[in-house]
């Protein structure tokens, strides 16, 4: 036996169905994924209503049935159980994908554009409020959209050549930013704006940390903050990520600090970082390996305020390289770099300091974000939709960068000549998504 309900608004309904009617096993399921406004009792083996419940009131039917549900009453329990909506999941899905490569395309553009596209397929026309669009929009799951940009990104990795990877290891690289949004009160308690400004003068401030694939510019995991949250503590966030699909991180010099290459020690990975400002260095310490190349010892600090895996040692050996940078036009002549690559013959001082101007590719990584999607100024009031708005703009990043390593392999052109340009509302007109719609 089980129990199920039947709206309280089928009057018809209600009149046609009496105690010791027998039901199909299709009516049986129907019954049961609908909301329990009066509650039945039903033989499962022979499929009679054996007794009905309303207000509190068990009242048993007989033995016997009296009649069949009639076809039509049939009907309209079905569609009361499975509304046919015109923003289902997927329609919506790409509704919102349309938007974020649209940058000047708001809701009442959405739903114009399925107006359209019904009314080529003959279908018939609906109202032009966004209300049901917007709300359809919130229903979508934050979880699922996030495992689709980085499952996109996990399909990359697997399909670059070798060729893309430096010296056979996948390298990750590690950048920090800000983004903006509409200045609601949901927002301002979710990303406060800058102490510095006065209330009511200033925008909420969401704090960014991204994790790229070097080999396919592709993004693989974020975390958000506030500005009160250093980039290092959100870093401490995305370490299952770098761990499982990651060999070097390479990042600036906020990353290379005694915890981050004792926490890449000890899960078997290495980093390759810009030696922060605040470490003084002595050249007739530690082991020379060459010219500008030694190896130093690092202490334990006394207090370590971030989180590690596992135990780490009291002491580690880093090597610390100069690098002269004469090409005209760069802002820095000298750079030092600090790394766990010990092996001068292995990896040389030339071939790390090529593998560290790279990491500017993060720069670049999030300017295509930023600036070509316009993702500087998110446009959602509220927090559960600026989570989904981000994560919808990860899905068109990835998508686009997936379309460009596909070019790269086909053409056997590296990937980092590749250029992403700003979107169009043409370019996404012709995008085949139109069919997903209706």
């Amino acid at each position: 036996m089980f129990v199920a309900g039947i709206p309280p608004y089928y009057k018809s309904l209600r009149s046609c169905l009496q105690k010791g009617d027998i039901l199909s096993r299709t009516l049986r399921a129907d019954l049961w994924n609908i909301c329990p406004s009066r509650l039945w009792l039903i033989d499962q083996k022979r499929g009679h209503i054996i007794a009905d419940k309303i207000e509190g009131v068990v009242h048993i039917a007989p033995t016997r049935h009296s009649g069949y549900v009639r076809r039509s009453e049939l009907t309209l329990l079905r569609q009361s159980g499975r509304r046919k909506r015109v923003f289902t999941p997927m329609a919506t899905f790409w509704n919102f994908l349309a938007q974020v490569l649209s940058p000047a395309q708001p809701c009442r553009e959405a739903v114009r554009q399925v107006q359209a596209a019904r009314r080529r397929c003959g279908r018939s026309l609906i109202s032009p409020a966004t209300g049901a669009y917007c709300q359809a929009r919130r229903k979508l799951p934050e979880t699922l959209l996030r495992e689709i940009w980085q499952t996109i990104a996990s399909r990359l990795s697997s399909d670059a050549s070798p060729a893309m990877l430096w010296m056979g290891l996948r390298v990750a690289v590690i950048d920090g930013t800000t983004l903006s949004m509409p200045d609601t009160p949901e927002n301002q308690a979710a990303w406060p704006q800058p102490a510095s400004q006065k209330p009511g003068c200033g925008f909420p401030i969401m704090k960014l940390v991204g994790l790229f694939s070097l080999a396919t510019g592709a993004m693989h995991t974020l975390v958000t903050g506030t500005l009160h949250n250093s980039e290092h503590d959100l870093f401490a966030q995305i370490w299952s990520t770098l761990t499982t699909g990651f060999d070097i991180l390479i990042g600036d010099r906020m990353f290379g600090s005694f915890a981050t290459f004792a926490a890449l020690r000890v899960s078997g990975l290495h980093g390759v970082f810009r030696l922060h400002q605040a470490r003084k260095i002595n050249w007739r310490e530690g082991r020379r390996l060459g010219r500008h190349d030694r190896l130093v010892l690092w202490n334990k600090p006394p207090k370590l305020s971030w989180w590690l895996p596992n135990t780490i040692p009291d002491s580690i050996v880093v090597r610390i390289i100069k690098v002269c940078v004469p090409i005209p036009g760069f802002r820095t002549r000298i750079v030092f770099l600090s790394t766990d690559l010990l092996d001068s013959k292995l990896f040389p001082a030339a071939a790390l300091a090529d593998l560290y101007r790279r990491r500017w590719e993060v720069e670049l990584f999030f300017r295509h974000i930023k600036t070509a999607m316009h993702l500087d100024v998110l446009r959602c009031l509220s927090p559960d939709m600026i989570r989904r708005e981000l994560n919808m703009h990860m899905i068109a990043y990835n998508m686009i960068r997936a379309l460009m390593l596909q070019a790269a392999l086909g053409h056997t052109t590296p990937l980092g000549a590749s250029a992403l340009k700003a979107p169009t509302t043409p370019y996404v007109s012709g995008l085949p998504i139109w069919r997903w719609l209706l």
